[in-house]
């Protein structure tokens, strides 16, 4: 029998994001019936239309009140009054509004007669009213094993989009992809090159890291061998993002590249890493950016990814980091380095790595984001040699200079080995938190290769109260960023020879 619900687009499609502490307690308030009888509840959540499709982040809970679903019904029945609650709430809201409901154990997630005349129901009800919000529908549910299992859907503007994958971000991060999706066998290639991996934890990980999409913004001394790392242990998708071409001191510390690079102008460093992604796993899917990680079409690469890396020295780069966690609800790890040295001797090996994962203290909460030097890095260039200008007059009349200037953001004399070692690192904690099997074991740490116990130090705080990362947390594009591509930073170009 031919359903009456309307086609699905094949154009596009939509990801749903989920806090951990959240999503736990939808999943216990939905299966409270389970297994023989349904139930359900509305959410509100953010939105972000990308270029690939939706990308939906979960706020809220809007839970049944007594009396709201029929207790008597083996299936989900709504009082008016529920329905009327969750519209108003829609529309005193930009947020999305959605509906999850569980089916008893053995019906799968295949969206029953009774489920399309309901979706199709709130879809009309999206078009007049609101504010041009879409509607998500999810349907949960165990399989014969005990794990969970969903489908969805989402209509906006008018079409229909599959919910492809659904993220659930903490401690751990969970990647579930939609029942309705095929998913193919790994290739007999990929277990022998992860049999240390899989000794290592008794499992076979193939798929887990064959599925997972991880992104770099920053590909040079520390991106690159967090790169190749992932690459190694058969990482399936990347996004890599980096605004600079090669040179040839990028030599001495960029995993990947070759005497051969050093040309005028030099390749771009995605490129470069694409091709060594490419050359360890022929299979991998990457795709390669040019530009700045603030950027729109960056950005929407970057809310495909199970996690994302930073390397880059900028302030901006960290604050994008900490927004994505945040507000989209896709954690991130940091790494940076600072050598020293004088008089001929090496006096500092400092490596840094710090966590920015869902529902933890971002960058401002853990006092990494100083507002004049992250001030200085957005100005234009013409801007900055008047502030120049301004405080070299300054000081010539014997006043402050630093009141107009502090000088712009330092060029850190990074080395190869070092970069390597942070690089290394922070790809370690990420395909741990991937898999679920180690975390890294402090927020933010640091230390020095070159002195006694290295002088490890740590910092483990709390999200300061009244920071965005809480007020705004899921809220994807209806929340505030904490900083956005002014309009003199060129636009990204995606990289499509690979």
């Amino acid at each position: 029998m031919k359903s009456r619900f309307p086609a699905l687009t094949a154009a596009q499609s939509a990801r749903v994001r989920a806090a951990q502490p959240l999503w736990s307690k939808l999943t216990r308030l939905v299966f409270q019936r389970h297994p023989h009888r349904e139930w359900a509840t509305y959410f509100i959540f953010g939105y972000r239309r990308t270029s690939w499709g939706v990308a939906v982040t979960l706020v809220d809970l809007v839970p049944p009140a007594p009396g709201d679903l029929s207790r008597s019904s083996h299936i989900v029945s709504f009082s008016p009054e529920y329905i009327s609650r969750a519209v108003e709430m829609r529309d005193a809201t930009p947020l999305g509004i959605g509906f999850v409901h569980s089916h008893p154990l053995g019906w799968g997630v295949v969206p029953s007669a009774s489920d399309d005349d309901m979706d199709v129901y709130f879809a009309r009800l999206s078009l007049p009213f609101g504010r041009g919000q879409p509607y998500l529908s999810l349907i949960v549910n165990f399989d014969k094993d005990g794990r969970l299992v969903f489908s969805g859907r989402l209509f906006d503007r008018g079409e229909w989009l599959a919910v492809t994958h659904l993220h659930v971000a903490g401690t751990d991060l969970e990647r579930f992809t939609s029942s309705l999706i095929a998913s193919g066998a790994p290739s007999d290639i990929e277990n022998p090159i992860l049999a240390r991996w899989n000794a290592l934890l008794g499992q076979d990980i193939t798929i887990r890291f064959r599925d997972a999409t991880v992104g770099f913004i920053g590909c040079s001394g520390t991106g690159s061998p967090a790169v190749e790392t992932f690459a190694r242990a058969q990482v399936g998708n990347f996004v890599l993002v980096d605004e600079q071409r090669f040179s040839g001191s990028n030599l001495e510390r960029v995993h990947g590249s070759s005497i051969a690079d050093v040309t005028e102008p030099g390749p771009f460093k995605v490129e470069i890493m694409a091709r060594m992604i490419r050359s360890i796993n022929p299979c991998a899917k990457v795709t390669a950016l040019v530009g700045n990680g603030l950027d729109d079409p960056v950005i929407d690469e970057l809310l495909r990814c199970d996690l994302v890396i930073g390397g880059t020295d900028t302030l901006h780069g960290r604050s994008l980091l900490g927004d994505l966690a945040s507000l989209y609800l896709v954690p991130s790890i940091d790494t940076g380095v600072l050598p020293r040295g004088k008089n001929g001797c090496v006096t500092s090996q400092l490596i840094e790595i710090a966590r920015y994962g869902v529902g933890e203290p971002c960058p401002y909460c853990q006092d990494r984001i100083p507002a004049l030097a992250l001030h200085a890095e957005m100005l234009p260039s013409e801007e900055r040699k008047r502030c120049e200008i301004a405080a070299a007059d300054a000081i010539k009349r014997g006043d402050d200079g630093a009141a107009y200037w502090q000088g712009g953001p330092p060029q850190l004399p990074a080395v190869g080995y070092l970069t390597t070692i942070a690089g290394a690192m922070a790809a370690g904690y990420g395909l741990n938190w991937i898999l679920g099997t180690a975390k890294m074991p402090h927020q933010r740490l640091q230390f020095d290769l070159g002195q006694p116990e290295f002088s490890f130090v740590s910092s483990d705080v709390i999200q300061r109260q009244g920071c965005g990362c809480i007020r705004w947390q899921g809220h994807s594009d209806q929340g505030e960023r904490s900083v956005s591509m002014p309009t003199h930073f060129p636009k990204a170009q995606r990289i499509t020879a690979f």
